[in-house]
């Protein structure tokens, strides 16, 4: 208790909200609403690729993903930023290839690569922006402005942009993350430098089927070159090295890349209509298969 002896006047007003605490109060109700229509392990990892709140997974799944040369799928990284951003420019310039009129008098990939960078943006702010996001949310963000402006991002030049980061802050050289997202760059930079031009990539005439191989060779292909190149670098930080990582990346990145993500952009897009639950469904059907070959 106690005594005013005079009027109370208002001496400050508190600063507003920034716009990261918007996002961020933004995020926590997302996640609140994910959960609530999610159960158990499976629905866990599907909020944390969805949010990147990675804490709400049991500590022995984790290890398990972390054993089997798979936790990289659990970080928000290069891959899922350029999955959802190669995911939605595709569907975009799809749907507006359909319209011959639009197709015709419109640069509708440059219109697919703007909004498939727009789709990326929203991802790297839900997903909680973490450094290994941000930095591959700028390598994304580089080839699809390479698209808009008519230029050639080739992967050995974003290594090169990448290089030019430690000009910023050197410190960054002696993060294992850096050091394996750098190893992983340059390494699938090389071999698809090396493949660029060749027969079964630009072949003029491919059918739905052939194109359908070609990709799941890639996705294969990327999973083993990357496995190597990071393998010895997890090997020399933490003494360990996933003895079947090849084996098991081999099954889960094309579950990763082919099911779950699309599916992640599916309860994206329904999430403003309330029908998320349909895409977190088919999330927890394909993380169910990911978390079994874990195991």
């Amino acid at each position: 208790m106690g005594y005013a002896i005079s009027s109370v006047s208002l001496l400050e007003t508190a600063p507003s909200l920034g716009f990261a605490a918007k996002v961020a109060r933004f995020r926590a109700r997302l996640i609140d609403r994910l959960l609530a229509q999610t159960e158990g392990e499976a629905g866990a990892m599907a909020v944390a690729l969805l949010t990147g709140a990675r804490n709400l997974m049991a500590e022995e799944n984790q290890e398990a993903m972390r054993s089997a040369g798979l936790a990289h799928l659990l970080a928000i990284s290069g891959l899922h930023i350029g999955l959802v951003a190669t995911s939605v420019m595709l569907v975009i310039r799809s749907l507006l290839s359909l319209a011959p009129a639009i197709a015709l008098r419109y640069p509708i990939k440059k219109i697919a690569a703007v909004v498939g960078l727009m789709a990326a943006l929203l991802y790297l702010a839900v997903s909680g922006a973490t450094i290994p996001t941000q930095r591959a949310f700028a390598m994304t963000a580089i080839v699809l402005i390479a698209i808009i402006i008519d230029r050639l991002a080739t992967t050995l030049r974003l290594v090169a942009v990448a290089v030019g980061l430690l000009l910023v802050s050197p410190d960054i050289l002696l993060n294992v993350s850096f050091q394996m997202s750098f190893g992983a760059v340059i390494a699938l930079g090389a071999f698809y430098e090396k493949m660029r031009g060749t027969r079964w990539l630009t072949g003029r005439r491919q059918s739905w089927l052939r194109s359908a191989a070609v990709y799941g060779a890639g996705v294969a292909m990327t999973s083993i070159i990357a496995g190597l190149a990071t393998g010895l670098i997890a090997a020399f930080h933490f003494n360990r090295y996933a003895t079947w990582g090849l084996a098991a990346n081999l099954v889960a990145v094309p579950i990763m890349a082919l099911w779950i993500m699309p599916a992640a952009i599916l309860t994206f897009v329904l999430l403003p209509f309330g029908l998320e639950s349909f895409g977190l469904t088919l999330m927890q059907a394909g993380i169910e298969l990911v978390l079994m070959t874990a195991h």
